[in-house]
């Protein structure tokens, strides 16, 4: 090294060591702007976003006695229900939908899955557990909606007139309930 050089290697080696010191200073967030007619609409306020998949936490448990299959976490009253009320002819297959409704509220609950779909009428029905009034529907054993829980192996999307959609798998605990009623 020549004595120029070793001048300039010495406040290169400065400068590397201040340098190392220093914190690189941030930069800019980025931001992406949506594509327009992209986004998705935002949740009404106080509503819960519909489920479009079964929940891994929750499953089908039927009584065995009563051949009602309920649909929830384990150890729990559930979130969903079907099971037969009556016999022979004036059995009715009856789905509950474990949600808020309101003391006089009238509606439809529609079912759907694999492309395929259903509805049946539903009231409020008085409950001592909690909410005050929950959702019930109720259809014929042989009706569309009683065909499409019985015999669908995908999963299916249960939407109350009120509060969040629930989908649920098909399961052999439902098509039993369903079968029972027959």
């Amino acid at each position: 090294m020549t004595r120029r050089q070793i001048p300039l290697a010495v406040s290169g080696l400065a400068l590397a060591f201040v340098l190392a010191g220093c914190e690189a200073e941030p930069a800019p967030p980025t931001t992406v702007e949506p594509v327009p007619g992209t986004q998705p609409a935002p949740e009404p306020a106080g509503e819960q976003a519909p489920q479009d998949r079964p929940d891994p936490s929750m499953a089908w448990v039927l009584n065995d006695t009563s051949q009602l299959a309920v649909y929830g976490p384990p150890q729990s009253e559930g979130v969903l229900s079907v099971g037969c009320e009556g016999s022979g002819g004036a059995a009715r297959l009856v789905l509950r939908r474990y949600t808020a409704a309101a003391a006089d509220a009238q509606g439809q609950i529609r079912l759907s899955s694999g492309g395929r779909s259903a509805t049946l009428p539903a009231s409020a029905e008085a409950t001592q557990l909690g909410p005050d009034y929950i959702w019930r529907g109720e259809t014929a054993p042989d009706s569309e909606a009683a065909a499409l829980l019985a015999q669908t192996e995908t999963p299916i999307t249960v939407e109350a007139p009120q509060g969040p959609s629930l989908t649920v798998p098909a399961a052999e605990a439902l098509r039993r309930a369903v079968t029972a009623c027959r």
